[in-house]
């Protein structure tokens, strides 16, 4: 299986829409994250830890999730990458099987994700959203106080109402 998602980030050098992509396959099981740098470990880490924290049991597979490296400014820093935390969080329960949807490729998000299972998404500034109106059929992975009224909204709450405590913040 294999997908990919938008990503929105914002960073000192501005804000941009970056793609994640992913697969699962049969081979040595386990979590692997590319294009983030040495930020990389840390958040392969504390997914694990989410996952097992909740109970939930994944397919035995390998899952590789990687950031599009043309899309990133090259001098990232963790407040940058912490942005791409969610999406990738998503991408992984989505490649597992755990997540109601059928597709991710038509959807964007944003927000980082604490080791409590809080779940903290920006504001779409309006340079994000002229971004997103030139991609056209983008649904808009949020929560409902912090949506568009130009993007189709699924709300977090209820795609991952399957996923035990976890918190909107």
């Amino acid at each position: 299986m294999q997908t990919q998602i938008n990503a929105f980030m914002q960073t000192k050098a501005g804000e941009a829409i970056v793609k994640i992509f992913g697969y699962s396959s049969k081979g040595v099981p386990g979590l692997e994250l590319h294009g983030i740098g040495k930020y990389g470990q840390l958040i392969k880490q504390k997914f694990i830890y989410l996952t097992r924290e909740r109970g939930i049991k994944l397919p035995v597979k390998k899952f590789v999730i990687c950031v599009e490296q043309n899309d990133l400014n090259k001098n990232l820093e963790l407040e940058d990458v912490k942005w791409l935390e969610f999406p990738m969080l998503l991408m992984y329960w989505y490649l597992a099987g755990l997540l109601p949807i059928n597709k991710l490729d038509d959807c964007l998000c944003s927000g980082f994700v604490n080791t409590t299972g809080e779940i903290f998404h920006p504001l779409m500034s309006d340079k994000i959203l002229m971004l997103v109106k030139k991609q056209k059929d983008l649904k808009l992975i949020s929560s409902c106080e912090k949506s568009s009224e130009s993007l189709f909204l699924i709300e977090t709450n209820q795609l991952l109402s399957e996923i035990p405590n976890l918190k909107i913040a």
